[in-house]
């Protein structure tokens, strides 16, 4: 037997998703999962009790998948699959943070901000504003299909939540990167949204604070701070709200 991705036996057959080379282990799919086992592997490693050894060893290993990863993405470039490919990338971005956030704890750094370059910060704000461009789209029209992806997804709330906390730990570590308050403002608009489509208390904390950081990183700038949000829950037709405890 064998132990094959999601779609690998069909790639196998026809070439859609295919990258320049022959190998199936390299189809946007497979790229997909990789980068998802790789970001799981290194968040247990680094909860892990390890010898420092062992542990510097496989976080090595982790960091040259991850390049290798990105370097199997770059070569897919028909657009077949956006969505897939921009969940990979950002796997593999998570991923290097957390293993150089692992690094630092090793080295007796603390949890300091994770080291990366700039160019790979840079690519990062430009997926994302990509991103938040459709999502704002998606907000102007809430009651229809286009906002489908926020009225009903619940769990998207954290992670747009966790984009805005990358946005103001990439300008904490280079202040030149204004790119990202200015994107982390873009952020919050879809964060607030989905805060009151589905009221939590934790997040609601959690979106005060982040509010609060974005603030004064924008006045120390010199940068116009975010605006409250204009949204009006009771705007909302009736059928598209979700009704829970």
């Amino acid at each position: 037997y064998a132990l094959l991705f999601p779609g690998e036996a069909l790639d196998r057959m026809s070439p859609t998703y295919r990258s320049s080379t022959s190998s199936t282990k390299e189809s946007v799919w497979a790229l997909y999962c990789r980068s998802m086992l790789l970001w799981n592997f290194t968040n247990q490693l680094r909860m892990t009790v390890l010898p420092d050894d062992e542990k510097v060893e496989l976080i090595y290993d982790a960091w040259s998948e991850a390049q290798s990863l990105q370097d199997s993405l770059r070569m897919h470039t028909c657009n077949l699959d956006t969505v897939l490919i921009y969940m990979s990338r950002e796997y593999v971005y998570n991923t290097q943070i957390t293993i150089t956030q692992t690094l630092r704890r090793l080295q007796g750094l603390g949890n300091g901000p994770p080291i990366f370059k700039r160019k790979q910060a840079e690519e990062w704000l430009w997926y994302q504003d990509r991103v938040i461009r459709t999502v704002r789209s998606a907000i102007d029209n809430l009651g229809g299909d286009e906002g489908y992806q926020l009225t009903r997804r619940p769990y998207q709330v954290t992670w747009f939540a966790n984009q805005l906390s990358i946005c103001l730990l990439l300008w904490d570590y280079d202040r030149s990167l204004k790119d990202a308050l200015v994107l982390a403002k873009s952020i919050l608009v879809p964060v607030e949204v989905m805060t009151s489509l589905w009221p939590c208390a934790a997040l609601e904390h959690q979106l005060e604070d982040l509010r609060k950081r974005l603030g004064e990183a924008c006045a120390a700038e010199g940068i116009e701070p975010p605006v409250p949000s204009n949204f009006q829950i009771g705007l909302l037709p009736q059928w598209s709200r979700v009704e829970h405890d």
